[in-house]
C-alpha cells in the first residue's frame, strides 16, 4: 500500500507522518517556511504564477526542478509535421502529424469531382470516428452541412473542415479523458479498477424506477425509492422503505423543485405496482387535490384512487362511487382549504384504527404485520384490513389545530397499519412533525441552518438545483446521500441516462404507470372513499334509524350519527337563525313534525305564532293543536309590569288556534302566562307544551314585549314541561325570552353568514362561533351549526315532505277541527297546508 496525498500548508503535518515520506513534491508554496519544511530550501516560495505545474521533486536530500505536463486541457490536433515542439514557457508539448492535410487533400479531391453533399458528410464522419472515439452528433452533422454548403473554393473547403475539426474536439474530450479512454480499450482487464473497486461511480443524476430491484423481500409490505451510496464500502444499495417495519411514517423535506412531489409519487406507484387495492389504501392530501398528479377524472389515474370529490359534489353515506380514471389503490383526493373532507378524514381513520385495535387484541398480536404472517399460515382467519398510506403534499397548508389533531393520532397509528408519508420545505415547517417521522429524507434545502438542524450536516444545502431528487437519508449510520427513483414506464438503457435527461417527461411516464396498474388490477374492489354529509336528508330515514320514543330531527355531519331533539337534557329550547333560503321555516317544520312522530296529542301541545299563516298552519289544524281563549287588545298596549296588573288589558274575545296578528300574538302570551303560573303553583308539567314562534323579526310592536313575560317560566322547562322554538334572521338580548334561552345554550344557525371569510364570535346573536375555514364549504338549505351546552356540531337537517306532515300530524286531525271557525288561523281561512316555507328553494 502507498500513500499519496496533497497539503496546502505542510507546516502543520506532524513529523510523525513526514518521516515516512520517500517523495515530496513542492508546486508554488505561499512562504518560504513551508518551501524549508517541505524541501529544506525556500526556491518553492518564489515561482509564479506564470509557470503553472512547474515544481520541485526531492528524493533523500536530493531536489530537482520539474516542470509537469498538463492533460486536463482539451485535446488540440496537431497541425503539421510530425515532430515535437514545445509551445509555452510550461514545456507542454503536443505531437503533430500529418493525418489530417492528407485527409483534408482527399477530401479536397473528392469535391473538385462535384461529389454529392450526403457522400462528402459521410466522408467527414468516418474520419472523424478515426481521430476521435466517436461519431458526429446529428446538431455536429447539421452544422457540417452547413458550412459545406457555404464552401466556394478547396482553400475554403480545407480552413472550414479544419476549424470545425478543433471546435468540436475542444469541447468534447481532453487529452486526460482520451488517454484514459485509449488505456481502457487497450487492456481493461489488467487494470487495477477492474479487479477491486476502490470507489463506485458517483450516483445517477436520472435514476428509472426499473434500474432497482423489482423482487423485494416478504418482510412486510418493501418499495425501493432510491440508490443509497456508500463510498466507504465502495457499494450503492436500493433505499427499500417498510412502513410496517421500523420505517413508519415517512418525511420529506426540500425546497421547491427539489424533487418532493415525484418522491411520493415514487413510492404510491411503487406500493401500487406491487399490492392490490385489498392491501393498500391512499388518501391524499394536496393543494390541487389530484392525488399528486395520479388521479385525474378525464385521464387514466392511479386505480386505487377511488376518487375525488370537489367541495361542490357530495356522496351519500356509504356512497362507494369510483371514478373510471381513478388509480385503484387511492380512496380519495383532498385539498387543505376542504376542512369538513379533513375532519371527516380523521374521523374514519380513528374509526379504522379502533376497528384494527378490536381485531389484533380479539387475536392476540401486537402489530397488523403480525396478524399478516399468521393469516398466511391461517386462512381462516379474517382478511387483514389494508394498509392505509395517508400522503400530504406540503404539511404547511394544513391548520395548526388539525395538524396537532393528525400528530397526536399517529403516534399510535403505525402498528395498526396506518402511516403517513409527509412534505415540507423548510425545518420550521416540519419541526413538530419530526416525532412522529420515523424515516427523514432531506433533498435540497435553501439554508444550512435548515440542513443542520434535520442531518447535523450541511450537506443538502449543497445540493446543486440541477439534481432534482437527490439528497440524502437520515439513518442510524448518519446522512447517506440517495438518489430518489423516478417512476417510469419506458425502458431505459443506463448508457442513455445522460441523453434522456432532456427529453424524459415525469408526467407522462407516470401516467403510462397508473395505466399499467389500472389494467392489472381491473375488476378489483375500489378503497371506500369519503363519506360526505348528504345535501337532503329525508326525516323519514332518520325516524327509521332511531327506536321512539328518541325524536331525531338532523345528522351530524362529521360522524353521520342522527341528533335527537332531547328537551329533558340538552335541548330544552331551540333558537334558529339564519339568512334567506338557508331553510329556517323548513327546519321548523321537521322539529314539529319528528316531535308529533313520537308523542301523542294528549302528552303534547302547540301554542303558535306564525304571521304568514304558513310554516305552522298544518299544526295549528291537528290534535296537537289547542283552542286557546285569548283577550285581543287593538292596539297592543306595552305588556303589564307586572304581569298581573291589567287593568288597563281589554280586548275582545277569541279562541285561536294559532296567533297570525300582533293582538292575537299579546293575548297568546297572556294566556300562556296564565297557565304556566298554574302549573308552578300545582306542580304540573303534562302536557308538554310548545311555544312555537316562526320568524320573530316580523313582531315589530309591543307584541314582542309579551314573550319577556314568559322568560322566567324557559329558566323551569323540565319542572313545568315548557319547551320554546323561535326562528329569526337574527336575534336581539333586549327581549327578555330570548335571553333567558341563550343562557341554556341552545341554537342553530343556517347557511352562510354574510361574511364568510372571517371569524365570528356570536354569529346572528345566537351564541354560535363561525370559522372562516368553512367559507367554501358548502351549505345546502338545512346545513348549519348546532351549539349545544357542551359543544358545537354542523349538523344537516332533515326534511319533512307534505307526505311525511300529512302522516304524522294533519291525519290525526278529527273532522270537527277542518270546520274551525275561530278567528285564529285554519286550513279553512286561508293557510296552505303543510307547504314548504319560502326560504328553502
Amino acid at each position: 500500500m502507498h500513500l499519496l496525498f496533497a497539503t496546502q500548508q505542510p507546516s502543520l503535518v506532524k513529523e510523525g507522518l513526514t518521516r515516512n515520506l520517500t517523495y515530496r513534491i513542492a508546486l508554488r508554496l505561499t512562504s518560504p517556511d513551508d518551501s524549508k519544511t517541505l524541501l529544506g530550501i525556500p526556491d518553492a516560495a518564489y515561482l509564479t504564477t506564470d509557470t503553472p505545474g512547474r515544481g520541485y521533486f526531492r528524493v533523500n536530500k536530493d531536489v530537482q526542478q520539474f516542470q509537469s505536463a498538463r492533460i486536463t486541457l482539451p485535446y488540440q490536433p496537431p497541425l503539421s509535421g510530425s515532430g515535437l515542439r514545445e509551445i509555452d514557457a510550461t514545456g507542454r508539448r503536443r505531437v503533430e502529424n500529418t493525418r489530417i492535410e492528407q485527409f483534408l487533400h482527399s477530401l479536397i479531391a473528392q469535391w473538385e469531382r462535384a461529389v454529392d453533399i450526403e457522400t462528402l458528410e459521410q466522408l467527414i464522419n468516418d474520419e472523424f470516428r478515426k481521430l476521435f472515439p466517436r461519431d458526429l452528433t446529428e446538431q455536429e452533422r447539421q452544422t457540417v452541412a452547413k458550412r459545406l454548403l457555404q464552401v466556394r473554393s478547396p482553400d475554403g473547403l480545407r480552413e472550414t473542415v479544419r476549424s470545425l475539426f478543433e471546435q468540436i474536439q475542444r469541447t468534447v474530450d481532453t487529452e486526460l479523458s482520451l488517454i484514459v479512454s485509449a488505456m481502457q480499450q487497450r487492456q481493461p482487464a489488467n487494470y487495477a479498477a477492474q479487479k477491486y473497486r476502490v470507489w463506485t461511480a458517483p450516483l445517477p443524476s436520472l435514476l428509472p424506477s426499473h434500474w432497482l430491484p423489482s423482487a423485494v423481500t416478504s418482510a412486510g409490505m418493501q418499495v425501493p425509492l432510491g440508490l443509497l451510496d456508500y463510498p466507504a464500502q465502495a457499494e450503492q444499495r436500493p433505499l427499500l422503505y417498510n412502513p410496517l417495519g421500523a420505517d413508519g411514517n415517512l418525511l420529506i423535506v426540500g425546497a421547491a423543485q427539489s424533487g418532493k412531489t415525484t418522491a411520493l409519487r415514487a413510492l404510491m406507484l411503487g406500493l401500487a405496482a406491487r399490492y392490490g387495492p385489498d392491501q393498500l389504501w391512499i388518501y391524499t392530501i394536496d393543494q390541487t387535490g389530484r392525488g399528486c398528479g395520479l388521479w385525474n377524472p378525464d385521464q387514466a389515474s392511479l386505480p386505487h384512487i377511488a376518487g375525488a370529490i370537489t367541495p361542490q359534489e357530495s356522496a351519500a353515506p356509504g356512497d362507494t362511487r369510483s371514478h373510471s380514471a381513478s388509480l385503484p389503490h387511492i380512496a380519495d383526493a383532498i385539498t387543505p382549504q376542504e376542512d369538513q373532507r379533513l375532519e371527516r378524514l380523521r374521523v374514519e381513520l380513528e374509526d379504522m384504527l379502533d376497528e384494527r385495535r378490536d381485531l389484533l387484541r380479539r387475536y392476540g398480536e401486537e402489530n397488523l404485520l403480525a396478524y399478516w404472517r399468521r393469516r398466511q399460515d391461517d386462512p381462516s382467519l379474517p382478511p387483514p384490513p389494508p394498509v392505509v398510506l395517508v400522503v400530504i403534499d406540503g404539511v404547511s397548508a394544513l391548520a395548526e389545530e388539525y395538524s396537532q389533531a393528525l400528530i397526536a393520532f399517529l403516534r399510535d397509528a403505525r402498528p395498526y397499519g396506518i402511516v403517513a408519508a409527509i412534505t415540507g420545505a423548510t425545518y420550521k415547517e416540519v419541526q413538530k412533525w419530526l416525532s412522529v417521522c420515523e424515516t427523514r429524507i432531506v433533498l435540497r434545502v435553501n439554508d444550512q441552518e435548515d440542513s443542520d438542524q434535520l442531518l447535523g450536516k450541511k450537506f443538502a444545502a449543497r445540493i446543486p438545483p440541477s439534481l432534482p431528487g437527490r439528497g440524502f437519508w437520515r439513518s442510524t449510520e448518519g446522512a447517506v446521500e440517495v438518489q430518489i427513483t423516478l417512476p417510469m414506464a419506458s425502458e431505459l438503457p443506463p448508457e442513455q441516462a445522460t441523453d434522456a435527461e432532456t427529453f424524459v417527461d415525469p408526467v407522462d411516464e407516470a401516467k403510462a404507470l397508473v395505466k399499467q396498474i389500472r389494467d392489472r388490477y381491473a375488476g378489483a374492489p375500489a378503497p371506500v372513499p369519503l363519506r360526505l354529509p348528504e345535501t337532503y336528508i329525508d326525516l323519514d330515514t332518520l325516524l327509521a334509524e332511531v327506536a321512539a320514543p328518541a325524536a331525531p330531527f338532523a345528522r351530524d355531519t362529521l360522524k353521520f350519527t342522527p341528533l335527537v331533539f332531547d328537551i329533558d337534557n340538552t335541548i330544552p329550547h331551540l333558537l334558529i337563525a339564519g339568512g334567506p333560503g338557508s331553510g329556517k321555516s323548513a327546519a321548523l317544520q321537521t322539529l314539529l313534525t319528528t316531535i308529533a312522530a313520537r308523542s301523542h296529542p294528549e302528552g303534547v301541545q302547540f301554542a303558535l305564532i306564525d304571521y304568514r299563516k304558513r310554516t305552522l298552519a298544518p299544526f295549528a289544524n291537528s290534535p296537537f293543536g289547542r283552542d286557546w281563549p285569548v283577550t285581543v287588545p287593538d292596539p297592543v298596549p306595552l305588556a303589564p309590569n307586572p304581569p298581573t296588573n291589567r287593568q288597563n288589558w281589554k280586548g275582545e274575545a277569541e279562541t285561536i288556534r294559532m296567533a297570525v296578528s300582533d293582538g292575537q300574538a299579546a293575548g297568546l302570551c297572556i294566556a300562556l302566562y296564565d297557565e304556566l303560573r298554574n302549573r308552578v303553583q300545582h306542580g304540573r308539567s303534562q302536557p308538554r307544551l310548545f311555544l312555537v314562534v316562526d320568524n320573530l323579526d316580523l313582531m315589530t310592536g309591543n307584541e314582542a314585549g309579551y314573550l319577556g313575560l314568559l322568560a322566567g317560566f324557559s329558566m323551569r322547562s323540565g319542572d313545568i314541561g315548557f319547551h320554546v322554538i323561535i326562528t329569526a334572521t337574527e336575534f336581539n338580548t333586549s327581549n327578555q325570552l330570548v335571553k333567558a334561552m341563550l343562557a341554556q345554550r341552545c341554537a342553530l344557525y343556517l347557511g352562510k353568514p354574510s361574511e364568510p371569510n372571517s371569524d365570528i364570535s356570536n354569529l346572528a346573536g345566537t351564541g354560535v362561533k363561525w370559522m372562516k375555514k368553512w367559507a367554501m364549504a358548502p351549505f345546502p338549505p338545512g346545513r348549519g351549526l348546532l351549539r349545544l351546552p357542551d359543544r358545537q356540531l354542523m349538523v344537516q337537517v332533515a326534511h319533512a315532505t307534505d307526505a311525511t306532515i300529512k302522516r304524522y300530524v294533519t291525519s290525526l286531525a278529527p273532522a270537527s277541527m277542518s270546520q274551525h271557525n275561530g278567528h285564529g288561523a285554519s286550513v279553512t281561512d286561508g293557510a296552505a297546508p303543510a307547504a314548504a316555507s319560502n326560504d328553502v328553494a
